[in-house]
């Protein structure tokens, strides 16, 4: 019975992961048609991305953070290429399409600040490379956002944009740390079979819970939809280029590193972010507006990452070829 039941979820997860594409519109159309009725639960929108980061926390070990560890060097320049360059790129592109104090641009920025997202495990495993050093990485970069993220948004919008760095970072820390922290102890001193018979079970609650965060989030921003008006389409532009500058910076710092064989690893850590994190931060510290380049890169991040392995899949194989194990996480996080 057990067995049949976590056989259901595994196959209720590929059909999301395999039509993530249709999913990801669906929900945010359902969010803006029901606007009225959904705009209210805003407030339960961290709970539901606390769910998330817990399931992925049980998918990490503290042994992928010794991995990390061997690789500290490439690690450290794939961070600062996602934290250091790419929040200036934002800024420039931001500031030149829109204004430097425009909460667009604050949007753009805080799409670089986010952590590097879970969908960057899937990728990679699809493209053969090394899913260990990339969970690793993606732990890591999940870890530091309470450092990353405030300390990126003031450094580009402190002086024009103002919100409570204290405020953020205790969001952060119990809607991100704390809930990995949990699912990584718990998976790595409790067990018990039915922990493990549990998990496909919480990956499917986890892939609903992302849903509805979107749907919320786009019930939240669908009001400001007639203001923004012509601005969506410089919106988009401005988060197709913003994502693909992502990729070209990635694979021009494996070429230029001195120790090649993470192509994928790197290209896909520098263009995916967790963008249900981005989603809860935008609504929950900045204006509405600030949603809009986020909500965007929602439905552009798992295209351009598809474009990426088509163009790159051929001469793109990694040195390092590690597990690519099952995965158990959301793709689109």
């Amino acid at each position: 019975m057990i067995t049949r039941w976590n056989g259901l979820q595994r196959q209720f997860q590929q059909r999301i992961d395999r039509h993530m594409m249709i999913w990801t519109p669906s929900a945010l159309l359902v969010g803006i048609i029901f606007t009225k009725g959904i705009a209210p639960l805003q407030s339960a929108v961290p709970y539901l991305f606390a769910i998330v980061t817990f399931v992925m926390g049980l998918g990490c070990s503290f042994i992928q953070l010794k991995e990390a560890a061997k690789e500290w060097r490439r690690c450290l320049y794939i961070l600062l290429t996602v934290h250091g360059a790419l929040p200036l790129l934002a800024w420039l592109i931001g500031t030149i399409s829109f204004g430097s104090d425009s909460p667009i641009t604050v949007g753009l920025i805080m799409f670089t600040a986010i952590p590097i997202g879970v969908a960057t495990m899937i990728w990679v495993g699809v493209a053969g490379g090394n899913v260990s050093f990339a969970m690793s990485l993606v732990t890591v970069d999940t870890l530091l956002s309470p450092l990353t993220v405030p300390a990126i948004l003031f450094l580009f919008s402190g002086e024009t944009v103002h919100f409570s760095i204290w405020e953020l970072l205790w969001d952060l820390l119990s809607i991100v740390v704390l809930p990995t922290l949990c699912g990584m102890l718990l998976s790595h001193y409790v067990r018990s079979p039915w922990l493990q018979l549990a998990k496909p079970t919480l990956s499917s609650v986890s892939k609903l819970s992302f849903l509805f965060v979107l749907i919320i989030n786009a019930a939240v921003i669908a009001p400001l939809a007639r203001l923004i008006g012509d601005q969506w389409i410089s919106i988009v532009a401005s988060a197709v280029v913003l994502i693909s500058l992502g990729y070209v910076i990635g694979w021009v710092i494996e070429r230029l590193s001195p120790n090649k064989g993470a192509l994928w690893e790197t290209m896909y850590g520098c263009g995916l972010r967790n963008i249900s994190l981005g989603l809860v931060i935008a609504a929950g510290h900045f204006t509405p507006l600030a949603s809009a380049p986020i909500i965007m890169s929602v439905m552009l991040q798992q295209p351009i990452a598809a474009v990426t392995y088509r163009l790159f899949g051929k001469s793109g194989k990694s040195g390092k070829s590690g597990k690519s194990g099952k995965l158990n996480n959301t793709a689109a996080h």
